[in-house]
């Protein structure tokens, strides 16, 4: 699955993006994980290493990837994919109980292979993407090199 990355520091040495750290990432023309609104309920993102938080999100991408042709019909895939079917994205509170309960009442029931499904993992998705920027601002504002 080709990513783009912007601003990434190893994206301008030609290394593979989830390497490490991204902050804006694309999947087809929907962009991801680029504006958050609600109450972050996710503390366990926060406690595991930046290794293994690349290696969720580019797992979570590859299951995206092989679920997002086959997940529901092609009408509801398409309302999906230019956000009509889902209109309030991930809700106020953002947790992995709260989007299997909001993918259950948009698409169903979670099989493995419906928009139900696939909008939980966008969900989860989001808040990898959002928990590595949240990391580099910290690093931003705790860098020696700050003016």
């Amino acid at each position: 699955m080709a990513m783009l990355c912007i601003g990434h520091e190893l994206a301008s040495k030609g290394q593979d993006c989830s390497a490490r750290f991204l902050t804006t990432c694309r999947i087809g023309s929907a962009e991801i994980g680029s504006l958050r609104f609600g109450v972050n309920l996710r503390g366990d993102l926060a406690k595991i290493g930046d290794g293994e938080l690349a290696e969720r999100l580019q797992s979570h991408l590859d299951d995206r990837e092989a679920l997002a042709a086959r997940a529901g019909d092609a009408a509801n895939r398409w309302l999906y994919r230019h956000g009509a079917g889902m209109p309030f994205g991930r809700g106020l509170l953002h947790a992995r109980v709260f989007y299997r309960i909001m993918g259950f009442l948009y698409a169903g029931p979670l099989n493995g292979r419906s928009l139900g499904d696939l909008y939980v993992l966008d969900c989860e998705i989001k808040d990898i993407i959002d928990e590595m920027k949240r990391r580099l601002r910290v690093r931003a504002t705790n860098s020696p090199l700050r003016p």
